[in-house]
């Protein structure tokens, strides 16, 4: 008797932006220095992150061949 394989089954555990935020907000309001240090650093990424999007989005909606 052999057994069908098992389907391998994938769950995306990755936080939303605002479930992020408010796990760095934990984390500088109770947290280590080294904590509270690391968690600024991922929130200066994230926002570097959102900006370039912002002028991303920006930049697509621009007419072709205007300047910024």
């Amino acid at each position: 008797m052999t057994e069908a394989p098992q389907k391998v089954r994938i769950m995306d555990m990755t936080p939303t932006w605002p479930e992020a935020l408010r796990m760095l907000r934990a984390v500088i309001e109770n947290g280590t220095s080294e904590g509270q240090a690391l968690a600024w650093t991922e929130i200066e990424r994230m926002a570097e992150i959102a900006q370039q999007h912002v002028d991303s989005t920006k930049a697509s909606a621009r007419p072709e061949g205007e300047k910024p």
